[in-house]
């Protein structure tokens, strides 16, 4: 078994946590339109469910990494972290008050990741995961295990949805789903 598969205790996350980060902010240097996008300001916001063992724990997981990693900066763009105990409903206004441009999805039950795709589409709002059945889904990035190794997982249609223009570098070490 996997030393990854071993320490990641959130269902369906394959990668710890401090490696998803790490991994997925590091992407958003490959992405042409990231300054463009983003202004002066990176603004993540980490959705998860409250009610739900699962995403709790792996909201616990990527806040650590976060605090872990302490990154503060992606490309010299500053970078500040929200967190949203999700529903359906406010989603919306979240990505609204904090003029969120990247979002990271948790494991979720019960909300339809369309809401959240749908939403990302329509502001331009990068999205990631852990989870890489939710990049097939639509989620536009995601970190996933091939061969115990972190294998980044990038859907293009989604990503390009949500703005993204990811160079053709990062595109040949990813699995590219459309």
């Amino acid at each position: 078994m996997s030393l990854f598969l071993k320490a990641a205790p959130a269902q369906g996350m394959e990668i710890p946590a401090t490696i998803q980060i790490s991994i997925l902010l590091k992407t958003l240097s490959f992405d042409r339109k990231l300054s463009e996008r983003s202004g002066d300001e990176l603004n993540m916001l980490i959705i998860y469910q409250g009610n739900y063992t699962t995403s709790q724990l792996a909201n616990k997981e990527v806040s650590e990494a976060l605090n872990k990693l302490s990154i503060n900066k992606v490309e010299g763009i500053p970078i500040k972290y929200y967190f949203l105990n999700i529903d359906e409903s406010n989603l919306l206004s979240a990505v609204i008050k904090y003029e969120i441009n990247l979002i990271y999805v948790c494991p979720l039950r019960g909300i339809s990741l369309k809401t959240i795709t749908s939403i990302s589409r329509e502001k331009s709002i990068i999205s990631f995961t852990g989870i890489p059945s939710y990049v097939e889904s639509g989620i536009s990035i995601g970190v996933g295990l091939k061969r115990d190794k972190p294998q980044i997982v990038i859907n293009l249609t989604s990503s390009k949805a949500e703005g993204a223009d990811f160079s053709s570098q990062l595109l040949k070490l990813s699995k590219v789903i459309y």
